[in-house]
């Protein structure tokens, strides 16, 4: 498993993990008798999936199905446009390409794995990448706005082409058909995305939508590591680093749920004009929850949008006067509203308040939070775990978060 720096090494026990056939006795297992052709029969399917709720595996014999689904909708509309996305994706032994589907995986892509080359144009897809230990396999990535510095050397000296980053243009189709990856991974979080994927398919180059961003729970999100795993041939490394990754994270939250004292936490920034972008059905409210504090906007049985419930000022203020902490810097934050109004908060008289930027690089644009900590939740948790309840994890030091100076603004 990959180390954050500042955080110390893992002890964990892991979870044992089934042992996969090699390519070829893979191949021969999945060859039909019938008239020479082969087949994709049901053999397994199941419990390859523990948390995520938008892709799917299922083992066929030789050959696995990858299933990945999700409602896109543009930019601040509130999803009233959504439109539902659906796709298949048959991963076959390299060489061992059917000639025939049977009925239900008609028209789905077929991609040969392991594949050689990737491109991605997202950087949480990167993180999972660089989790799996497989960089060297990237030929482009979304650009060079990356936390991580040595595939940003490679963007800058042209190693590594730029598609593009996903929430903003379609991918660069120059780009890919110059670098042509064996798969293209793309975040599917914008109508703008949805026909440029069967546009690469029509140019004979893999693409495979992902819905990481939609994910709402943290491990779920982590757990598209196995996702990626099934592309590059390291299912049981996958499986194996996820099962540790989960195993701490639930250690952690079960001991922050013992904590008698729960704390009341909020998390949200201002985003100008009167307004606040408050987390109630996310990520970050997960993280609230599994940490053992109360988040008084928590709202897990609605439909909040990603980047949080919008409040104006005068509703946080009736909702959160009374909150003792508060996640109050974010890297989208603007200026905050006059002293005066923000001394009516309790954290902030307090001083109890955070950020999420210990890791950034103000001057390259760029933010591990959205990068390292999808494929780390554990560390993430570990930071918010310690920030409420210092007893528990008095030795853990911060990666993510950090302490909001109030005087500074940041």
């Amino acid at each position: 498993m990959r180390k954050i720096a500042g955080h110390g090494s893992l002890v964990l026990s892991l979870l044992a993990t089934a042992c996969q056939p090699s390519a070829d006795q893979a191949t021969e297992e999945g060859r039909g008798s019938q008239d020479g052709v082969e087949s994709l029969e049901a053999h397994a399917s199941s419990d390859l999936v523990r948390h995520a709720r938008h892709f799917t595996l299922e083992q066929r014999d030789a050959y696995t199905v990858v299933r990945t689904f999700g409602e896109v909708a543009a930019f601040q509309t509130d999803g009233d446009d959504a439109q539902r996305v659906e796709d298949v994706v048959v991963l076959v032994p390299r060489g061992a390409r059917p000639r025939q589907l049977p009925d239900d995986l008609e028209g789905a892509h077929v991609v040969e794995v392991p594949v050689r080359t990737i491109g991605v144009n997202g950087d949480d897809l990167l993180a999972l990448v660089t989790e799996l230990g497989v960089t060297d396999r990237l030929v482009a990535v979304g650009g060079r706005f990356t936390y991580d510095d040595s595939v940003r050397a490679r963007v800058e000296t042209g190693d590594l082409g730029e598609l593009g980053y996903s929430w903003h243009l379609p991918p660069n189709m120059e780009v890919l058909l110059t670098r042509a990856p064996d798969a293209t991974f793309l975040a599917m979080n914008s109508p703008d995305n949805v026909p440029s994927l069967e546009r690469i398919r029509d140019l004979g180059l893999g693409a495979v939508p992902t819905f990481v961003w939609a994910e709402r729970d943290p491990l779920a999100r982590a757990e598209w590591i196995k996702f990626f795993g099934a592309f590059v041939g390291l299912e049981d490394e996958a499986e194996e680093t996820f099962s540790e990754i989960e195993a701490r994270y639930r250690e952690l939250s079960e001991r922050a749920a013992a904590v008698v004292d729960t704390p009341t936490v909020m998390w949200g920034y201002h985003a100008g004009d009167d307004r606040w972008f408050m987390m109630t059905n996310n990520l970050e409210a997960h993280l609230l929850r599994d940490a053992g504090a109360k988040n008084p906007l928590q709202n897990f049985e609605g439909g909040a949008r990603y980047d949080g419930e919008e409040y104006s000022s005068e509703g946080l203020l009736v909702a959160g006067a009374e909150t003792e902490h508060w996640l109050i810097g974010d890297i989208h934050g603007g200026d905050l509203p006059p002293g005066r109004y923000m001394q009516e908060f309790r954290a902030w008289r307090d001083g109890r308040l955070y950020h999420n930027y210990a890791r950034s690089n103000w001057d390259v644009n760029a933010y591990d939070w959205y990068e390292s900590a999808v494929a780390r939740p554990d560390v993430a948790l570990a930071d918010v775990v310690h920030l409420l309840h210092p007893a528990l994890l008095s030795d853990h030091e911060l990666v993510y978060l950090g302490h909001f100076d109030r005087e500074a603004g940041r």
